[in-house]
């Protein structure tokens, strides 16, 4: 008995110390965009963690209360070694410390039990923090830093041109988007792209979708941008920008090279509950209940909260943030609309353009909270793409080459310029240009300022299940179809891109 006693109390206080260990851990050094715990639940969990190992020792003990202790932290390696492996990117190699933990029960005992308390300094420790994961300019030149503005992007998923994002010509005299602030909006603004990804590659190209070839249906993905382009970001860095990025949107990743150019690069994707109990009872509730999890619920507000580090962030180089929000683009999986998946219903209309209203408005009051912490900096603002609610029957995004997919709100603040309302049609795609030009990088990069006279008609294209799907606009809603020109290769995607790809509904 006093053997079984011994078994039970030394798993137990071997998970008190992983508990300890990962709490103080998740403390200290928290991840960026990571949800930080309350004490109650940093308590909770060390708890659990310390009664579950106990218990586990005591059942086992009664079949060998020498190895017990060691077999139940080899057997507790197999929940927060994938665990921490998520946290760690590296899913694939979750099952490694439950292998050498059940190794070395049998030879280590002792040790085993150890390292197995200390697993739970794996996933603070190592902890990515907004790392570079792009290619990064080689040299950097200072010489105009000095007379250079800071810019700030803005990027919000899914919204239409009269979604009242920014309030669409209804400015009150406090209104922080009212031209009067120096706001110029482009009232007839065309997205180059009916879905995220090859629309965003244009923003940050400049061109047209058939010209950068990124975002198109291939055989074994999609494609990643043709090579030989390089991105806003990389222009600015070359000219002395310190770059930053902070986002959401499984698509947008660094594997189709969207990270080319930043400094430091943060992705929603890449946040997670850190407590290992915690993580484990949200996917079941999630699994169980259907329901987001706060984690995802939570995830514009994290964005926010950290953008506004980065925009405060002291630099003695001029700055370029670009900030991505996700909100609008969930409105159909707010548990509020009780929608399964991405096919809306006519008779749930009312519920999800509710839904979707109330997410537009969420988005506005981010971007005020943006747009006050940025005096004095050059800020854009824009959507990759629209959604349709039924225009020609058709629902959602991706699908189409119309309006109520590619119209999007888009305007500029200038500090210290005027500002004022362009009723022309203007391409989104022009927008990199343009922000290149106020930083007095434009000359050799494509597109064209987005106040200049366009002579062209707006090229969009990338129908989502269609690579071969290009037009130019001529009017309201009229399309003239193109040929196809340039498709980049398939990009490689990581196990936990994907995951994240199918977490949003999106299988294919």
């Amino acid at each position: 008995m006093n053997n079984r006693w011994i078994a039970t109390q030394t798993a137990a206080l071997a998970g008190l110390t992983f508990g300890l260990l990962e709490a103080a851990g998740v403390w200290l050094w928290p991840a960026p965009m990571d949800p930080i715990p309350s004490h109650f639940v940093m308590a909770l969990s060390i708890a659990s963690i310390t009664v579950l190992l106990g218990s586990a020792a005591w059942i086992l003990s009664g079949v060998t209360t020498r190895y017990a202790a060691p077999l139940v932290l080899a057997a507790w390696a197999t929940i927060w070694g994938p665990h921490q492996a998520r946290v760690l990117g590296m899913e694939r190699v979750g099952w490694l410390p439950s292998v050498v933990l059940f190794a070395g029960s049998s030879l280590m005992p002792g040790l085993t039990v150890v390292a197995g308390a200390m697993g739970g300094l794996a996933g603070p420790l190592l902890r990515s923090r907004g790392e570079a994961e792009g290619r990064i300019a080689p040299q950097r030149n200072d010489a105009q830093t000095a007379e250079s503005p800071n810019i700030l992007l803005v990027t919000v998923d899914t919204v239409r041109a009269d979604a009242g994002l920014l309030e669409n010509g209804q400015w009150t005299v406090d209104s922080p988007f009212s031209p009067v602030r120096g706001w110029t909006h482009f009232s007839n603004a065309v997205a180059p792209a009916p879905w995220t990804l090859p629309s965003v590659h244009s923003i940050m190209t400049s061109l047209p979708v058939r010209h950068h070839g990124g975002g198109l249906k291939t055989e074994s993905g999609v494609s990643k941008r043709v090579d030989d382009t390089f991105p806003l970001p990389y222009v600015l860095q070359q000219g002395g920008y310190d770059t930053a990025a902070v986002v959401s949107n499984p698509h947008i990743t660094s594997e189709h090279g969207l990270a080319d150019g930043f400094d430091r690069w943060f992705h929603s994707d890449k946040s997670i509950e850190p407590l290992v109990m915690m993580y484990q009872w949200t996917r079941w509730n999630e699994r169980v209940s259907g329901r987001v999890t706060e984690v995802r619920h939570t995830r514009d507000e994290r964005i926010i909260a950290h953008a506004l580090k980065e925009i405060r962030r002291p630099s003695d180089r001029p700055r370029f943030v670009w900030i991505h929000l996700l909100g609008p683009h969930e409105y159909a999986r707010d548990p509020a609309t009780e929608i399964d998946g991405w096919a809306p219903r006519t008779e749930k209309i009312d519920v999800l353009e509710a839904a979707y209203a109330a997410n537009i408005d969420a988005a506005r009051a981010n971007l005020e909270r943006l747009v006050a912490a940025a005096p004095g900096w050059v800020v854009a603002v824009t959507s990759d793409h629209g959604e349709a609610f039924g225009e020609n029957g058709r629902w959602g995004h991706g699908k189409s080459l119309q309006d109520a997919e590619l119209r999007v709100p888009l305007a500029i603040r200038r500090p210290g310029a005027g500002g004022g309302v362009v009723e022309d049609p203007v391409a989104v795609a022009d927008l990199g240009h343009t922000l290149l030009a106020y930083a007095r990088q434009a000359r050799h990069f494509p597109g064209q300022h987005l106040q200049r006279p366009r002579t062209e008609p707006i090229e969009v294209g990338g129908v989502r299940l269609d690579s071969e799907a290009f037009a130019a606009r001529i009017g309201e809603d009229q399309y003239v179809a193109r040929e196809g020109h340039l498709i980049g290769s398939s990009a490689y995607l990581s196990h936990a891109s994907r995951e994240a790809i199918r977490s949003l509904g999106y299988i294919d």
